[in-house]
Parts: structure tokens; C-alpha cells; sequence
């Protein structure tokens, strides 16, 4: 489903979105990889990324992996998204996890079961998006959090981390009893989460594919 809409609309590349000294740009918001940049620097999980076609994963793409975050906690409460300042290493350490038993499965298959193995492992990897993103917006029962200096979460315990994982794979399980309804409501979460963290951050604004200037940086993970 989300792969279908997902042709149907323009892609947004993250470096349009949110840049400085362009309109609507909002220093209190910082764009985040729903899967994190990090992966790409690991050789066997950027294999397969490469060989699975990035394009199709949506990698790039910031209406499938992105989401804009608070970056003060001001603006955090305000909008009850979690805090997004300077590196998260317990998320992408998370994700990679999960990222890396995905690899695991798919090498193994590929040989053999090489248009299936391929495909498997793409949907997995849109459900362990879809999870991270609902994840992330949650503003009830235990919230996904970045950063130790996160307004809403003082009091959280970061070994909560394993459970977390947890719940992720059984989001990301092709063979899980919360898989169907995943699937389900993917498209419309994706579409309902991107609109909403781009109205947060610049009232409306939408943004369009720019050439990339080396002084119009903004700060991504």
C-alpha cells in the first residue's frame, strides 16, 4: 500500500526540507532518519540496501524515513514529539539491531530464494519504519525518547531499550500477529505523520527538491 502511494507523490529528499535560510525554516526542528544514516556506513547491511534498491526502501526519501523533531525542549512539549539534540546512539544501535537480523535472514535466503528473500526483506524494513515512526509520535503508554535530556522522559529507565526491541521485531515480523494491522494502517500513518510534523514546524509550508549549497546545511541524523 505505502509503496504504491509512495510512487504516486514527488519524493522529498531530506536536504529540501527544513534548510536554513530558505522559507519556513524553523531552527527549533531537526530532521531524523527513521533509519538511521549510520546503517549506510555498515558494509553488510549497506549491501543489501544497495542491492534491494534504496529508491524502493525510500531511504532518501523524507515522506517514508523521515520525520522533523524538536530540538529544544521548549518546542518538544509544545508539540509532545520527542527531544532531537546531538547523537542518539542507544536508537541507531536499536534499529541496526533489528536491521542486521533482517541482513541475517536475507543472506541466507538470497541464494535460493533470491526475488523473495528481496522482497521479504523490504517489507520488513517498511514495517520496522512504520513502527518507529508510530513509535516516535506516541504521546501514550511508554514513548520511544532520543535523548537523556528529553522533557518527557526523566524519569524513563533506558533499559527499557530491550523491550523496545523487542516490541520492534514483532512490528517488523512478517510471520507476527501484529503484522496485518500494520500493514493496514501504513499508508495513511505515513501520510497522517509526515503532514503533521511538517505543519509543526512551518505552518503549512511544504517543501520542494532544491539544488544542495554547501552554506545551506542543517544538522541530520
Amino acid at each position: 500500500m505505502r509503496r504504491i502511494a509512495a510512487r504516486l507523490r514527488p519524493r522529498i529528499p531530506f536536504r529540501s526540507v527544513n534548510r536554513r535560510n530558505r522559507p519556513g525554516y524553523d531552527p527549533q526542528m531537526q530532521r531524523h532518519h527513521l533509519l538511521p544514516f549510520q546503517i549506510m556506513t555498515c558494509q553488510p547491511l549497506r549491501q543489501m540496501i544497495d542491492v534491494l534498491d534504496r529508491r524502493r526502501l525510500g531511504f532518501d526519501d523524507f515522506r517514508i524515513n523521515g520525520l522533523l523533531l524538536p530540538a529544544h525542549e521548549e518546542t518538544a512539549l509544545a508539540t509532545s514529539l520527542p527531544l532531537h539534540r546531538g547523537p542518539h546512539r542507544h536508537y541507531n544501535a536499536m534499529v541496526m539491531e533489528r536491521v542486521g537480523q533482517i541482513e541475517r535472514e536475507w543472506s541466507v535466503r538470497r541464494g535460493s530464494h533470491g526475488n523473495s528473500a528481496g522482497e521479504d526483506a523490504l517489507m520488513r524494513l517498511a514495517l520496522l519504519q512504520a513502527a518507529l515512526r508510530r513509535r516516535l509520535l506516541a504521546t501514550m503508554g511508554k514513548r520511544l525518547l532520543l535523548n537523556r535530556r528529553d522533557p518527557w522522559g526523566a524519569a524513563v529507565d533506558f533499559s527499557d531499550l530491550d523491550a523496545m526491541a523487542d516490541a520492534l521485531w514483532g512490528a517488523s515480523d512478517p510471520f507476527s500477529d501484529v503484522m496485518l494491522p500494520e500493514v493496514q494502517a501504513e499508508a495513511e500513518l505515513a501520510a497522517l505523520s509526515t503532514a503533521r510534523t511538517l505543519a509543526v514546524a512551518t505552518s503549512g509550508w511544504m517543501p520542494t527538491p532544491q539544488t544542495v549549497e554547501p552554506s545551506g546545511r542543517v544538522h541530520s541524523t
